[in-house]
């Protein structure tokens, strides 16, 4: 275990692979069961109205949202980062997970990337 100060709240605390202090991972705990007893008795509620009636951060509900722990409560939903289409889990899309991916998977081009590049940087030229 390594000593990190937690991102939220500053605290330095002994990390084990979660990524915030003890406090802040029960604060998310206690908010995530805020957000879901609210959803459950409110299905048909958006993101603002559960901020509204439970306190919850936008920001976390988004997080929650992110993280797919919140799945099964489909009218909450939040935007792919690449092209803005509403998503109910994760970061991406469908359309722009494939797209990533094909494009990770496409062969390199030569004269693109790596040594092609250092040997210019050297004054060397293409081999």
């Amino acid at each position: 275990m390594q000593l990190k100060n937690c991102p939220r709240c500053g605290k330095l605390f002994s990390s084990s692979g979660r990524g915030l202090c003890s406090q802040c991972l029960q604060e998310d705990a206690r908010d995530y069961d805020l957000v879901r007893t609210y959803l459950r008795k409110n299905p048909g509620a958006n993101m603002v109205e559960v901020n509204r009636e439970t306190g919850v951060e936008l920001g976390k509900i988004e997080e929650f949202i992110r993280q797919g722990r919140l799945l099964s409560y489909s009218k909450l939903q939040v935007a792919c980062e690449i092209c803005g289409e509403p998503i109910t889990g994760g970061r991406l899309c469908d359309d722009c997970r494939r797209g990533f991916r094909s494009e990770e998977s496409e062969p390199e081009k030569p004269g693109v990337k790596g040594r092609v590049h250092l040997e210019r940087r050297r004054g060397g030229g293409l081999s």
